[in-house]
């Protein structure tokens, strides 16, 4: 298999997980997948009762300043390449 192969691939297998998150949002966005917090970084309500669905919603409706998205993965690669 080539590269240009490889990349394609690649490509299509990102664009269905994609899609799988936008199809099946409560598969995808749980209560331990969002928090909401104030600025302090404070939790100020819980998610747990809020389906995916819920919180897509809710999350497409938040403007671009209230969402900070962060990773777990890129926050410990970070610490690692620190050390």
């Amino acid at each position: 298999m080539n590269n240009r192969a490889k990349i394609k691939l690649l490509a299509w297998i990102c664009a269905a997980l994609g899609w799988w998150g936008i199809i099946y949002p409560e598969f995808t966005l749980t209560s331990d997948t969002c928090r909401i917090v104030d600025e302090a970084g404070r939790q100020v309500a819980s998610a747990d009762g809020s389906s995916g669905v819920e919180l897509y919603s809710d999350i497409l409706r938040a403007g671009t300043e209230y969402i900070h998205p962060r990773s777990r993965l890129l926050s410990v690669i970070a610490e690692i390449s620190k050390d």
